[in-house]
């Protein structure tokens, strides 16, 4: 069952990730800096290949979103589907 949650959290984060690099105008250089890791550690989250780490994870919320919280509501959402489909 955790493979398939961290399925769903890549997917969701890979889109999330693109939306908000396009909302803020950056490239993909400028949002790797931003989140202090490697542009080729960025482009792996980017394309799906791989998962962030969780300092990753909080310095996007915290330098790269208004409001963290849809973040997480959207996410626990799609968490619950999957759930209440294996259940």
């Amino acid at each position: 069952m955790r493979e398939v949650y961290i399925t769903i959290f890549k997917q969701y984060f890979r889109s999330y990730l693109l939306q908000t690099r396009s909302e803020l105008g950056l490239t993909q250089t400028q949002m790797s800096e931003k989140l202090n890791i490697s542009e080729r550690a960025y482009a792996s989250l980017e394309s799906g290949h791989s998962c962030c780490s969780t300092i990753t994870l909080i310095l996007f919320l915290l330098l790269c979103t208004d409001n963290y919280n849809d973040f997480l509501e959207d996410l626990r959402n799609s968490f619950d589907e999957i759930y209440e489909c294996v259940s």
